[in-house]
């Protein structure tokens, strides 16, 4: 609490003095007014006749003196100091009687009058006024420093508990200490209770530190530097271990010898267990960075030169101080196909002040290249300017290779799929082709012989006739079975007609076979494919109805193709009840696989989705050319793959 809102207001000089007169008489009362006006007083004087109107004027008013009559009808100057004292205790009270014995005086002063003038010695009025108002001033200018010193110090008290500090002020000549602060809880002791000697303070402190402190102590006595620093433990009587430091101050006499020593201490025992973890934290790292193929740099964004940590010797094979020519060096050693987009990528990031993430190459010592991981982020100045860049490298040369590899086994993978799919839709045609017209024109020659020989059989043979007519009717049932099984081969409409005529026969056969509506709209009446897409897209729709007859417990089936600039859109939508994302994603869908997968060798893409009593939508977006990995990529895709592979690893 600011204890300066209970000091008194001093006068001014440039105020009007304010002035409570206690006298009966109207006629005193205007003498001492003109007496005061003519020793040049500016002020304004309230005059009180009688005791309750001095009570109220005491409980209304503020004044900066109060001159009073000793004797009046209503009450005398004793009952009127006391009322004054009592309500009013820092204006000066004056008396000014006609008759005031030397007894009555001294017991005035001596109850807390400030003096007493004599009527008919007025010409003591003005003196004696400006004495008690000098008084005052001084009183009210001491009052106001003992509280401001009250003031500054329980600051001080909060301030030193607040930051777990102490001071102390060692007599070096008596051996005597003054602690001021909360010192005692530091050392563990009980408020109060902190020996009030050098020798005492000595033996609170840990004993493996104690000689460490005496002698910190003993060189700044010693001179020539007379401040000191120096940390210590002491022990708690529970047994905790705190940490303090002590800063101290050494004063010397003319004689050049200390006679005191003042200083601080403090607990910083938090500091001290912060300082060991990020101690621990720092050896942690460098065993890190010094055991793994980790490199750390700082890069100073305003000169360009970039510090390295050790390990870049042993994954590049530069050692540290041979890597002095900063940005400019690095950035000669990336792989020129990289360095353009590692530069925009990481001024971006530096631009919205974010962390960057980036892969690329670098030429290594032994001459070829190597694949690193950069993470990184920025460090601003006070005015928001990204001065340093941090970061760390990580070596991912065998993750790359092993990625790689990856990926040409499985682009080996999808080409000899695509070359088996290639083999077997060609066989599928050799068969179909065979079974149409070897087996078909068989066919046809036995039923033109069995006809022959019915009408070659004479009538009265009717048993015979009956057998030929039931082996003309098997044969014209084989017939239609083999031209089913040549069509679910290879459906000579696709091969002749193209795949808009093969999906509309298709469609009307599934809704025949299965009872399900099947609409096909498409806003091209023909499409030109190349054999491998034709057949793609045709075989994604078979397998498609197949699983809506299998799984979806649809009764609708609607289909749309649309051709636009070089690609081609199918969407096959059904009403069952939806396939599950579990079903989309499942690796043992091998029909979704073989969907997907079609699609992706000619440079398409398929895409499920499903929605419970929503039905299924399955849309295939296809190029209509075969550029790229599309035409004639069946016939030649192991070969193809075999030249990526070697090309990738020359390049490596």
């Amino acid at each position: 609490m600011d204890n300066s809102t209970n000091i008194p207001p001093t006068p001014s000089s440039a105020a009007k003095l304010r002035i409570l007169h206690l006298e009966d008489d109207p006629r005193d009362a205007e003498l001492i007014k003109a007496r005061l006006e003519e020793d040049g007083f500016d002020f304004e004087i309230e005059r009180a006749a009688t005791r309750s109107e001095f009570i109220d004027r005491l409980d209304a008013g503020s004044y900066d003196l109060i001159i009073s009559d000793y004797t009046l009808p209503t009450l005398n100057g004793r009952e009127a100091l006391a009322l004054a004292l009592g309500k009013l205790p820092d204006v000066p009270f004056l008396f000014l009687s006609g008759t005031m014995g030397e007894e009555s005086v001294v017991q005035a002063l001596h109850d807390g009058a400030t003096d007493y003038v004599l009527k008919h010695g007025m010409s003591r009025l003005a003196p004696a006024i400006r004495r008690a108002l000098e008084e005052s001033r001084l009183r009210a200018e001491r009052h106001h420093s003992e509280a401001a010193l009250r003031l500054s110090e329980e600051r001080l008290r909060l301030a030193l508990e607040a930051a777990q500090m102490g001071t102390w002020d060692w007599n070096i000549r008596t051996g005597s200490v003054l602690w001021t602060g909360d010192v005692s809880s530091m050392f563990g002791l009980k408020k109060g209770i902190l020996e009030r000697s050098y020798d005492e303070y000595l033996k609170l402190i840990y004993p493996a530190d104690r000689e460490t402190v005496e002698r910190t102590i003993s060189q700044s006595l010693a001179g020539p530097v007379d401040t000191f620093s120096v940390e210590h433990r002491v022990v708690h009587p529970n047994g905790d271990i705190r940490w303090i430091e002590g800063r101290g101050q050494v004063y010397r006499g003319s004689d050049g010898l200390p006679y005191r020593m003042t200083g601080t201490v403090a607990d910083v025992t938090r500091r001290r267990q912060v300082e060991e973890e990020l101690a621990r934290w720092q050896h942690r790292y460098e065993l890190i960075v010094t055991s793994s193929d980790l490199i750390v740099y700082d890069r100073d964004l305003r000169s360009g030169g970039i510090a390295w940590s050790g390990s870049i010797a042993r994954v590049i094979g530069y050692e540290a101080g041979e890597m002095g020519g900063g940005i400019d060096q690095w950035r000669g050693m990336i792989h020129p196909t990289d360095r353009d987009r590692i530069e925009r990528q990481v001024n971006r990031a530096q631009e919205n002040r974010a962390a960057f993430e980036l892969e690329y190459r670098v030429l290594a010592r032994h001459g070829s290249y190597l694949w690193l991981l950069d993470r990184g982020f920025f460090l601003e100045d006070e005015h928001g300017r990204a001065t340093r860049m941090l970061g760390l490298l990580q070596n991912i040369s065998e993750r790359h290779r092993n990625e790689q590899e990856l990926k040409d086994s499985r682009e080996q993978l999808r080409a000899l799929a695509a070359s088996l799919q290639s083999i077997r839709e060609e066989e599928r045609t050799n068969i179909a082709r065979e079974i149409h017209d070897e087996l078909g024109q068989a066919l046809t020659g036995m039923k033109m012989d069995a006809s022959w020989l019915r009408r070659h059989t004479p009538d009265g043979a009717a048993g015979t006739q009956d057998k030929i007519t039931a082996m003309i009717e098997l044969i014209d049932s084989t017939i239609q079975t083999v031209r089913r099984i040549a069509s679910e081969l290879r459906p000579g409409v696709l091969d002749n007609l193209g795949l808009i005529a093969a999906i509309e026969w298709q469609a009307q056969e599934f809704q025949q076979r299965t009872g399900i509506m099947c609409d096909v709209v498409s806003n091209v009446e023909s499409l030109t494919l190349d054999k491998s897409h034709s057949t793609a897209l045709f075989r994604i729709f078979q397998e498609t109805l197949t699983n809506v007859v299998r799984h979806s417990n649809a009764s609708r089936v609607s289909v749309r193709i649309e051709a636009e600039q070089q690609h081609v859109m199918m969407r096959i939508e059904d009403n069952g009840k939806g396939i599950r994302q579990e079903d989309i994603t499942d690796s043992r869908s091998l029909g979704l696989l073989g969907m997907r997968e079609r699609a992706l060798l000619l440079g398409g893409t398929m895409e499920i989705k499903g929605a419970e009593g929503q039905g299924t939508v399955v849309s295939v977006n296809m190029p209509t050319s075969g550029s790229g990995r599309t035409k004639d990529r069946t016939s030649d895709a192991l070969a193809q793959a075999g030249r990526r592979v070697r090309k990738r690893q020359k390049a490596q």
